[in-house]
């Protein structure tokens, strides 16, 4: 069953991928449509505008889930850090 799905999914992507390269729309086919939309002047700012915000995006994420960065991210309050301290204290030395 697994390997039919392979096939028929394989297949299904090879004929969208001749479609878009061979039927013509307005002149053009869906290839030569998304290749103007790339060397408009508009185009490659909205990606860099779009690059941007993922970057900024996912070093946030990076800042917040406690990832690698630059400075240490404390997360313990002062209550937190004693009550280690009292409990540490407590410990019977081996």
């Amino acid at each position: 069953m697994g390997s039919l799905k392979f096939v028929l999914w394989t297949s299904f992507a090879i004929a969208v991928g001749i479609f878009a390269a061979s039927y013509e729309f307005d002149g053009r086919t869906a290839v030569q449509h998304a290749q103007h939309l790339w060397k408009q002047k508009q185009a490659p700012e909205r990606l860099v505008q779009v690059k941007d915000g993922i970057a900024s995006a996912i070093d946030e994420a990076r800042k917040h889930a406690g990832g690698k960065s630059d400075e240490p991210v404390e997360r313990h309050s002062e209550a937190d850090k004693e009550a280690i301290s009292r409990l540490l204290a407590k410990r019977p030395s081996k």
